[in-house]
């Protein structure tokens, strides 16, 4: 049986891999956040979505994958787009990125193709803070002798950190309104206040609401909102209804059926509660009477499955 933490882990997880296999989004992202010197040698054109996840049932637990082909200069290279769920920073996410890379070249190898760069980009949206260190900042019995680098497997990661990422800096990095939002919301959706950030969230919607593709990006992002802890506050529902609401979903498509599931899943909940709450009170009337009738606690116990505590419990409000 899955936990709140998985459920919630499963939800951030699909959001990533929607708003990340989007080409579009992703070449935006990628301008918007690698170096010069990578972005001059980047064939953006050449992006191609590679459909195969490298993540094993280990690296699961800590992150999600979108992967890309692209021509860096005249060379294939693959860009992995990683996605840090757990919401924690790993000890050490050399070793887990290093697994990961491996990874790749071992289905390369298995497949008989050619053996290709990895560049890992991590994208972090949790509530610890995230210190980037080199590899070698973990060897901590003393500096290690120059002889002996050439040894250890010392490489780099792309880090985009949304948690201190300043807003204003993911305004005018990323052109594009959907990938902006979809940033937005993932730095706050944490954050205890986040109908305070909801304008800043939605700035320009309505320009999506325009398109049907963009009608379709309002609705995951509902989907989003629909798990988010806060919206069970009824404050926070009124403020979110302000931007959206059922009405910028388009009924028969999976964005409303879902909705329509989760309305049901409460609903039910709701019904179950009602039948469990009802038993109770019939276990608590069966018990009251018997205590009236002169049972023994033992026997009134076989016959509700109430322990000996709640019996007395029940006697002593009955004055007995």
């Amino acid at each position: 049986m899955s936990t709140d933490n998985e459920q919630i882990s499963k939800v951030h997880d699909k959001f990533f891999k929607l708003v990340f296999s989007d080409q579009a989004k992703v070449e935006n992202y990628l301008q918007g956040t690698l170096s010069k010197d990578l972005k001059s040698k980047t064939r953006f054109e050449t992006l191609k979505l590679d459909n195969n996840s490298y993540v094993d049932a280990q690296l699961k637990e800590y992150f999600s994958d979108v992967v890309y082909d692209v021509l860096f200069g005249e060379m294939p290279i693959k860009i992995c787009i990683l996605f840090e769920h757990k919401t924690f920073v790993p000890a050490f996410p050399h070793l887990q990125l290093m697994k990961y890379m491996v990874g790749v070249w071992e289905f390369q190898v298995l497949n008989d193709l050619t053996l290709t760069p990895v560049l890992p980009i991590v994208i972090y949206h949790g509530k610890q803070k995230w210190v980037k260190k080199d590899f070698m900042a973990y060897f901590t019995s003393g500096t290690i002798d120059e002889s002996l680098k050439p040894y250890l497997p010392n490489f780099d990661y792309w880090l985009t950190n949304l948690k201190t990422e300043p807003v204003k800096n993911i305004e005018e990095n990323y052109s594009l309104l959907s990938l902006r939002m979809a940033f937005l919301l993932m730095k706050f959706i944490f954050d205890k206040q986040l109908d305070k950030h909801l304008e800043e969230i939605f700035a320009g919607h309505e320009n999506l609401k325009k398109s049907e593709a963009g009608q379709q990006y309002l609705q995951t992002i509902v989907l989003y909102l629909q798990n988010s802890p806060q919206l069970k506050d009824k404050k926070m529902k009124e403020n979110v209804n302000t931007f959206l609401t059922l009405n910028d979903i388009i009924p028969g498509t999976l964005a409303w059926d879902l909705i329509k599931e989760k309305e049901a899943e409460v609903e039910n909940r709701g019904i179950e509660k009602g039948i469990e709450k009802g038993i109770e009170r019939g276990i608590k009337e069966t018990a009251k009477n018997a205590i009236k009738e002169g049972l023994s606690i033992d026997l009134i116990g076989k016959l509700t499955g109430l322990s000996v505590t709640e019996i007395k419990k029940i006697k002593k409000e009955l004055g007995l």
